[in-house]
């Protein structure tokens, strides 16, 4: 599938292939490692490590309760530091929660270096795939490690 051409600041658009199967299959096997698990589900005879997110996608009650210990806590349980600008990591981000991907333009070589850094392979192939097609990105500079 060819990325389409766009008149307004979106370079394009383009759905991340098997992107269903991919998240399901990934956020099954992080879970069931134990692996980025978030929440803490306390029971009546013992603690089930959860991811929040996936939780609070299905129960709306589940949600309230996870926001309203966040709020309590004041932080993330996770951090980690990127060198680039919060738009291109809010780019990356909707493309992984939506399976579209349609950036501006004028990020197409920030996000080339970012998604090539942390190695997000779809987001890179495709991005490839643009630049080939209209020649926009002949050189970009590597992400600090």
């Amino acid at each position: 599938m060819a990325p389409k051409k766009f008149a307004r600041d979106m370079a394009f658009e383009m759905q991340l292939p098997d992107y269903n199967e991919k998240l399901w299959k990934s956020l099954h096997s992080q879970w069931r490692n134990q692996n980025f698990c978030d929440l803490k589900v306390v029971t009546i005879n013992g603690i089930v490590p959860m991811h929040a997110c996936v939780w609070s996608a299905f129960s709306d009650k589940m949600a309230k309760m996870v926001k309203e210990d966040a709020e309590a806590k004041s932080q993330f349980r996770f951090s980690v530091s990127l060198a680039v600008t919060s738009e291109v990591v809010h780019e990356i981000a909707t493309a992984l929660y939506t399976e579209i991907f349609s950036p501006p333009e004028r990020l197409l070589a920030q996000l080339y270096s970012t998604v090539k850094y942390l190695g997000f392979s779809n987001l890179l192939d495709i991005i490839k795939m643009y630049s080939q097609d209209y020649k926009l990105i002949d050189s970009v500079e590597e992400l600090p490690s």
